[in-house]
């Protein structure tokens, strides 16, 4: 059981990776990198796998310069609850 946690949390990760990589691409693929996110997001809910979250919305505010701002700031948000250093990355980001 333990095994197959693993390895559905590894490939929640490895979606998230490959829409980040889609949409900074030259021939960027916005709606292949939209269900991407969306299979990731329905795997983390199905696992709890929360720490995954801010993950998302990152790569959500690639996706749509309209929902950049509330994206990240969603992400900090995340990231402050857990105490993760990637707060300061993000807020880094919100600034510029």
């Amino acid at each position: 059981m333990t095994e197959n946690v693993c390895a559905r949390v590894f490939e929640c990760m490895a979606r998230i990776d490959l829409a980040d990589v889609l949409t900074r691409l030259p021939d960027a693929q916005p709606e292949r990198a939209a269900r991407e996110l969306a299979r990731a997001a329905q795997q983390i809910e199905e696992m709890g796998a929360s720490a995954l979250r801010p993950r998302i919305h990152e790569v959500r505010a690639l996706l749509d310069p309209a929902v950049r701002e509330r994206e990240l700031r969603e992400a900090h948000r995340l990231y402050a609850e857990m105490g993760s250093a990637h707060e300061a990355r993000i807020a880094a980001l919100l600034e510029a």
